[in-house]
């Protein structure tokens, strides 16, 4: 057992840790091996230190913080009806042959911290997402990784590998290295029992027993409890959790910080979901996972000799000077992957499903972010896909490069996204109303490439009875249906003008008379464009060719007249608006229809 040691954990003071038997052997090995130095290097968020340049707290940190709870839990006493007993002996793991006794809770957990922590590479998620796509689609790379492995855990990484579980790969990373590392003299018990710990809690189930599940409750509640202290602490969430306050009162909130459905707890799951949202997986953050992974893989690509196990160590372990390995190429990738603090130009969806059934539509984000950059244009876009850990929420982030055709790049991405979505939408377990969220994110991308990205877009009217009035489809006489369906809705409705049934009849008409047979989106609920506040043009409905159309048309603006000299006062009106708008002559044009007229952009 190590004595008592304190550090100074930034933002919230000192505090003292104490590692027991098993897990300073554990600790010992890493720090031979050069795993605890590189902790003290690798920022907690990885990637995301280039959006969020304030969070350079370390693995370091985390792993410390984690390791000083388990310390203050070992130092407590009563309070055992929560079965929480950390002097509790399990003799599921074996000894370590230097030592008298079997682990206790304590130790399974301090063990747990860093055999977890060991398989985070420099760059996180961001490359350990990189390098499970290598060895998915490598087969010599995969059976280097695989035939580096005890045979008891070769078949999880297949499943790893099989539902591209990105959140599960760091685990196998730690395997891999812990058993390379049996080798050295000294090594092999300690090796042996850490291995062992993890795998445990890789493959933990019900049929545990029930001390084990408590350990692996523990743990959970232990992780999740100090990385969101610290991750909420250092992003540009409003509010934090006072880490320094639990440990001065740990025995009274004990209870609370670990019980796994206390109020607290929930609490935390609900934080959860917030810095889901607004850091891990928000717009900024996927974008800047996909651009380090790509760099990752790129380097990846060029390690021919790695396919030999002993290089693959060197790959994914700390650097040494005999390594053959020149620079961890996870730590380059990270050093010169794009920043993307400061893109605007950005859309975001969101996709949720039943944890439960079967993904299958999306496994390999990798790939999809590949994918969908090669078709709108390497140069013209970038793309995130990734879902979160529970697998119940697929978020997808796509930016357009500022310089580059972008009113036509921002139609394109409008295009394959809206199939991504299409093809999600029947596993999707989603209401109409967050479906029609991410349609209207869509839409509103391709609005601020035509008409400015310095604009707001208001969509006025949207709920009718759980019907909106935005479609995206293929072919205008199917949306024209769409909408004449939509105003028979509204026909009957009280305080429905006779003014707003002639928009929805006007577009109608519209639409049949284009007969274009390409993507097509359509907003039918009347679009205000404002600037500070105030109102600079309102559009009765939109009318966007995401395909191309032979006349070379964008967009087409419909304004309605409910009135005999309608084509003439629509004209007036719409010339008004692209005046206010600043639009230039060459770009567009006004015609005539029924009801109404019609400005065709040719941006």
């Amino acid at each position: 057992m190590s004595q008592l040691q304190s550090y100074n954990l930034p933002g919230y003071g000192l505090v003292e840790y104490q590692l027991y038997p098993h897990a300073k052997e554990v600790w010992d090995l890493l720090s031979r091996k050069g795993h605890i130095q590189r902790f003290k290097k690798t920022d907690h968020l990885g990637s995301l230190r280039e959006i969020f340049p304030g969070a350079h707290h370390t693995r370091y940190e985390y792993v410390i913080a984690q390791l000083a709870l388990v310390t203050e839990l070992c130092s407590m006493t009563g309070h055992q009806e929560q079965g929480f007993q950390m002097s509790s002996k399990f003799y599921d793991f074996g000894v370590i042959e230097t030592l008298d006794d079997p682990p206790s809770r304590g130790e399974l957990l301090q063990t747990l911290i860093l055999a977890t922590n060991l398989g985070h590479l420099p760059s996180t998620f961001a490359g350990e997402r990189a390098f499970l796509r290598y060895i998915a689609q490598d087969s010599d790379a995969r059976y280097s990784f695989r035939n580096g492995l005890p045979n008891e855990d070769k078949e999880g990484l297949d499943d790893v590998i099989r539902n591209f579980s990105i959140y599960r790969i760091h685990y196998y990373i730690s395997i891999f290295l812990l058993h390379r590392y049996r080798k050295a003299e000294g090594n092999k018990e300690v090796s042996k029992f850490a291995k062992k710990v993890l795998r445990g809690y890789v493959n933990r189930s019900e049929e545990d027993t029930q001390k084990l599940r408590v350990t692996w409750r523990l743990h959970e509640s232990i992780r999740r409890f100090v990385y969101l202290s610290l991750d909420t602490l250092y992003t540009h969430i409003p509010f934090s959790i006072d880490l320094s306050n639990v440990f001065l009162s740990f025995e009274r909130y004990r209870d609370e910080v670990l019980a796994s459905n206390s109020v607290f707890q929930n609490a935390l799951k609900r934080l959860e979901g917030v810095m889901r949202d607004a850091v891990y997986l928000s717009p900024r953050a996927l974008l800047q996972l996909s651009s380090t992974s790509k760099a990752t893989l790129q380097n990846l690509g060029e390690q021919d000799e790695q396919r030999k196990i002993t290089l693959m160590q060197a790959v994914l372990g700390p650097r040494k000077q005999k390594d053959e390995i020149e620079e961890n190429i996870f730590e380059d990738a990270l050093n010169r992957s794009e920043s993307y603090e400061d893109v605007d130009r950005v859309v975001s969806l969101a996709y949720d499903f039943d944890p439960s059934t079967d993904r299958a539509p999306l496994q390999d984000t990798v790939e999809e972010e590949k994918r969908l950059t090669e078709k709108v244009g390497k140069t013209l876009s970038s793309f995130g896909v990734e879902w979160d850990p529970s697998g119940s929420s697929l978020r997808i982030a796509a930016s357009v490069d500022k310089k580059k055709g972008e009113h036509r790049t921002a139609l394109n991405i409008v295009k394959d996204l809206y199939k991504v979505g299409d093809s999600l939408r029947n596993a999707a377990d989603m209401s109409e109303s967050a479906l029609y969220e991410n349609r209207r994110s869509l839409n509103e991308l391709a609005y601020q490439a035509l008409w400015g990205w310095d604009y707001n877009y208001r969509f006025i009217k949207e709920d009718m009875d759980g019907a909106y009035p935005l479609w995206i489809k293929m072919g205008t006489n199917k949306i024209a249906d769409d909408v004449g369906e939509y105003r028979k809705k509204l026909e009957p409705v009280e305080g429905i003008s006779s003014d707003e049934i002639n928009e929805y009849t006007t577009t109608e008409g519209v639409l049949r008379s284009l007969d274009y047979k390409g993507h097509t989106s359509v907003y039918a609920g009347s679009l205000e464009v404002t600037s500070q506040q105030s109102q600079v043009a309102e559009f009765d409905s939109v009318i966007l060719f995401l395909g191309d159309d032979t006349e070379g048309r964008s967009c087409i603006v419909v304004e309605a007249k409910n009135t005999h000299g309608a084509a003439t006062e629509a004209r007036n009106d719409l010339e008004e608006k692209a005046e206010a708008l600043g639009m230039d002559d060459s770009s567009y044009d006004i015609v005539e229809c029924e009801g109404g007229a019609c400005l065709q952009m040719y941006k």
